[in-house]
């Protein structure tokens, strides 16, 4: 993804990265509930829908952690 000069790239890792893009990650199964929970909570503020998140999610317990990732990474 990166254009290195060559005489840099014995320094600079090669290694393999997985890429999501949020917007359509609803197809993906993710195994960690609180993984699942920060892209489909994630997806429903892209789109506005404050609804979504308040119906899906008003009675779950989410945690400070979980929070704290869901505001860094949409903030």
């Amino acid at each position: 993804m990166l254009e290195i000069p060559e005489k840099v790239r014995p320094m600079v890792s090669d290694y393999k990265m997985n890429l999501l893009q949020l917007r359509a990650s609803e197809t993906c199964d993710f195994q960690d509930p609180e993984v699942a929970a920060v892209f489909d909570i994630s997806r429903s503020i892209y789109e506005r829908d404050y609804q979504r998140i308040n119906t899906v999610y008003k009675n779950r317990n989410i945690t400070s952690e979980l929070g704290i990732v869901i505001g860094v990474k949409d903030g």
